[in-house]
């Protein structure tokens, strides 16, 4: 026999209800409530799709980034653009360019030193290669002066710093100090190069400017 379910009212009246009704409803209940709980999930989960995907961006975007600075820090070697170069950074610089022409072959070496995106171009620091005639066969700063004979050429303070580079580069290297337009700001400043012997045929330099406001 199924017993019936009494539901008291607030007025204090009991109510009967017969069971099965009683159960049905409990039943509606719960479906309703599942069927609200599977739309709210629904409604959601093109949410949580766009929320995903745009995370997947941002994450992607990062890595991009990263790689890049990577690929920059990379190709600029131990100088960054923004700091002053030291000696050393000088010397060093300059062994790279030997040897890339030890393995290379100078020619390659004088096309890659007044190559724009090359390895050999950093802020205010690149290659020159001259012989010991005083003819430019490769210059970063200044590719327009290939071919002439700067033998004879003065700074403005009246050093024949191309003859001074030669007496050092005939040592095996040395330093020399003259004066010489920056390429980044067009303001004659002071140098320092650093020139070394290539070959019998000719030599290899580089060098930074004195102050950094130059």
């Amino acid at each position: 026999m199924r017993r019936n379910s009494t539901i008291r009212f607030s007025t204090g009246s009991p109510c009967t209800i017969p069971r099965n009704r009683a159960l049905r409803s409990t039943d509606w209940y719960k479906n309703n409530t599942y069927a609200k709980l599977s739309r709210q999930r629904e409604k959601n989960i093109p949410n949580n799709y766009e929320n995903c995907k745009g995370a997947s961006i941002l994450l992607r975007r990062g890595i991009l980034i990263f790689i890049g600075f990577l690929l920059v820090l990379g190709n600029t070697g131990p100088v960054f653009a923004q700091e002053q170069p030291t000696e050393k950074d000088v010397i060093e610089f300059v062994k790279e360019g030997l040897t890339y022409a030890r393995k290379h072959g100078k020619e390659a070496l004088f096309i890659e030193a007044m190559n724009p995106a090359g390895p050999f171009l950093r802020g205010t620091l690149y290659l020159f290669a001259i012989d010991f005639n005083g003819i430019v066969l490769a210059h970063g700063g200044s590719p327009d002066l290939v071919g002439k004979n700067l033998f004879s050429m003065s700074d403005k303070g009246g050093t024949r710093l191309i003859q001074e580079f030669i007496k050092a580069a005939k040592t095996g290297d040395g330093w020399v100090e003259y004066y010489w337009p920056n390429p980044k700001t067009k303001i004659v400043g002071k140098k320092l190069g650093y020139v070394v012997k290539l070959d019998d045929k000719c030599w290899l330099g580089s060098g930074f400017y004195l102050s950094s406001l130059n």
